[in-house]
């Protein structure tokens, strides 16, 4: 698992669905909970939203949605989906930014 993966995260309470993992490569070994931004089908054209595709291993379009960053157990991350196109985490970066306004 590394920064930058999507991941399709599991838990009882919701249906599956990809999320991009946000916490960084050097502490994931260390990390029983991971940060991730769930990814949607739902489109709304906002700043706090990235566009994810089948370059991605998405395949359905879809965006990461920053205004809905989550911590998860890591148990609850079962399959590897697919990574982030490379040098598209300023996007990331620039989402999150938007979503935390500063």
């Amino acid at each position: 698992m590394e920064q930058g993966d999507i991941w399709l995260l599991e838990r009882p309470d919701t249906k599956p669905r990809p999320c991009l993992v946000l916490t960084r490569t050097d502490a994931l070994r260390w990390m029983a909970s991971i940060t991730i931004a769930p990814l949607t089908t739902t489109v709304r054209e906002i700043a706090t939203e990235v566009r994810m595709g089948r370059d991605d291993g998405v395949p359905v379009d879809s965006v990461a949605t920053f205004d809905n960053v989550r911590t998860v157990g890591r148990g609850s991350l079962t399959r590897r989906l697919g990574r982030m196109s490379p040098g598209r985490w300023h996007e990331v970066c620039a989402a999150m930014r938007a979503a935390i306004d500063c």
